[in-house]
């Protein structure tokens, strides 16, 4: 509570629509929007009503893996802008690390490949992503398929992780009687 007003701040990934829920909130154009990374640059704040106040903030990207490329991982929750990557093949290396085989030959209508630049190649043959002599653009081909990844062409999500089985139990005794939890994670009503 700052002087009487209750401050909600908006936080999250870039690119995920923390400004545009505010404006929905708002219901008119409080703050800016963009589809590229990096568009709100500083904290703005938003009087939603007399007693609430917003705080949308730029995209906070956390990342522990020491394994993984800092550039790959915020070229795959499009937090960098594409054409500034400097390895744009590194981050499709890690995409096809991640993703199971199927979504991307799916995606692309390619046979299946044995590892990522046998994929890109692919990529760049069906795209048309070749330089002069039909020599392969790996990195033409890598911005295409993180562009068509960005755009949602490419499915790519991660589950939730597995609850052990105890506190799984926990939540069930836990849960209000009306509503218990199923092995399958559905949600069963009782009458």
């Amino acid at each position: 509570m700052i002087y009487g007003l209750d401050l909600l701040k908006i936080i999250g990934y870039p690119n995920v629509g923390k400004s545009s829920l505010i404006n929905s909130l708002k219901r008119s154009k409080a703050v800016g929007v963009g589809s590229v990374p990096g568009f709100t640059k500083v904290v703005q704040e938003v009087q939603l009503d007399s007693k609430v106040k917003l705080l949308d903030s730029p995209g906070i990207v956390l990342s522990n893996d020491p394994e993984e490329s800092k550039e790959s991982v915020l070229a795959l929750r499009n937090s960098v802008r594409i054409e500034k990557l400097e390895d744009p093949v590194g981050a499709v290396h890690l995409l096809v690390s991640k993703l199971p085989q199927e979504s991307l030959t799916n995606a692309y209508d390619v046979p299946r490949f044995n590892n990522p630049d046998e994929f890109l190649m692919q990529v760049a043959y069906k795209k048309g992503k070749l330089g002069k002599g039909g020599i392969v653009d790996f990195n033409a081909a890598a911005i295409a398929v993180l562009r068509d990844l960005h755009s949602g062409t490419i499915p790519y999500f991660c589950l939730p992780p597995l609850v052990n089985p105890r506190a799984r139990r926990s939540e069930e005794e836990d849960a209000p009687s009306a509503v218990r939890i199923v092995e399958n994670q559905d949600v069963e009503m009782e009458d």
